[in-house]
């Protein structure tokens, strides 16, 4: 017999496939597959992540790129299941973006710990989590990840849509970011859109002041209720030179800033 040869590389976008060869795709079912990645959208992500976690081998794949749409609470659970079993393999790449509307704590509560404490994150260098409801409580497990070096090859973290997202998440995962040993070294870009997060924007710039994140160069914070003391506080990483990597930072919308913050912050950056 021939043996069939293992594929290195595997792009598959499943809107044609049937929700049984989904489901087999996720059960390991197709052994050639070692580096898998994937786009699903709604009742399919449910179902590929249910193979997942029936599956009877160990580890089906040795990477994944796993890009879930539509998401409910449901599959954010069975996500967060699925992190548990290490079937997976590592992760490259973990884009979740939720429904944008219900209940999403069940899920929440079994993913977010499986992403801080579970699984294989170590090649991870795009992570978002978007429109899943995510709260302060959240971005603290996330934060014990930070502090425990599991996300030290990050690049990309999308946190926009979700309006749970306050000055205590931020506080908590730049906290991490600073008492870890290496911070977010690799982070280049940084979404917080549409979020409260702009209420402790302040600890972002202590992260910076500490050099807990030297590639971070691209912020987006529209619509993130930056406040004042956050403005203050991006003045003084200008004037230590904390900014100087800076290429993109958008704050539109920030209307919860009183003028001689901005003030502030143009006099340091025209020094």
């Amino acid at each position: 017999d021939v043996e069939c040869p293992l594929l290195e590389k595997v792009w598959v976008t499943l809107g044609t496939m049937s929700n049984q060869k989904v489901r087999s795709l996720g059960a390991g079912r197709y052994p050639a597959i070692r580096d898998l990645d994937l786009r699903l959208e709604g009742q399919q992500v449910e179902i590929f992540l249910s193979g997942v976690v029936s599956a009877q081998r160990d580890r089906m794949f040795d990477e994944v790129e796993l890009n879930f749409l539509a998401v409910n609470n449901e599959g954010l659970r069975m996500l967060g299941e699925a992190i548990r079993s290490g079937r997976l393999g590592a992760f490259r790449e973990l884009d979740v973006y939720g429904e944008g509307d219900g209940d999403m704590s069940v899920g929440r509560n079994v993913f977010f710990p499986a992403l801080a404490l579970a699984g294989d994150f170590s090649l991870l260098s795009d992570l978002a989590l978007s429109c899943l409801d995510v709260t302060d409580e959240d971005l603290a497990v996330l934060g014990i990840a930070v502090k425990a070096g599991r996300l030290c090859a990050l690049n990309r973290l999308l946190l926009s849509g979700n309006f749970g997202v306050g000055r205590e998440g931020m506080e908590a995962l730049m906290g991490a970011v600073v008492e870890s040993s290496d911070g977010l070294p690799n982070l280049e870009k940084l979404a917080l859109v549409g979020t409260n997060a702009g209420k402790g924007g302040s600890s972002l710039s202590t992260a910076l002041m500490a050099g807990k994140l030297k590639k971070l160069h691209d912020i987006k914070m529209q619509h993130a209720h930056l406040n004042s003391e956050g403005v203050r506080g991006f003045a003084s990483a200008v004037r230590v030179g904390a900014l100087e990597q800076i290429s993109y930072l958008d704050l539109e919308g920030s209307e919860d800033v009183e003028r001689e913050a901005w003030d502030e912050l143009w006099e340091a950056i025209m020094g």
